[in-house]
């Protein structure tokens, strides 16, 4: 058995040495053939059911396909968490940022009420001053 190989080269090695092409082999195990076209372009793998009959299909061994795909898969996970993680670290920057802004909002919004305020003060003072005079 030799191990550390990608699902994908695995596949398409027993695919080349079977002699089947992408088509023949989706219409054996009953799959899309766009579907054997990601697995040897290594965006998916093979699902569950279809595993041992590709393996009888392309005379491929069993467990080391299961163990490519698991190793993949793993790897792939670990991928993801990363990119989760990173995502979660934007996402709280992101709304510290939205709060400092909506803060900021706020504190304008209470210096200009506060100078409305002044102003209207000021404009009444003004108009009773003028009515005094008058």
């Amino acid at each position: 058995m030799v191990t550390g190989r990608l699902p994908k080269v695995i596949i398409k090695v027993g695919l080349d040495a079977s002699g089947l092409n992408q088509k023949q082999l989706a219409g054996r195990l009953g799959v899309d053939p766009g579907t054997v076209n990601k697995w040897l372009k290594g965006i998916q793998v093979p699902r569950p059911a279809v595993r041992k009959p590709l393996a009888d299909t392309l005379g491929l061994d069993y467990l080391e396909l299961l163990e490519a795909i698991d190793t993949f898969t793993a790897g792939e996970n670990r991928d993801l968490r990363r990119s989760n993680q990173e995502l979660r670290r934007e996402n709280e920057k992101s709304r510290q940022e939205l709060k400092d802004a909506a803060g900021r909002i706020i504190a304008a919004i209470d210096k200009f009420e506060d100078l409305a305020a002044r102003m209207s003060e000021g404009l009444n003072q003004l108009q009773a001053e003028r009515a005094e005079h008058t």
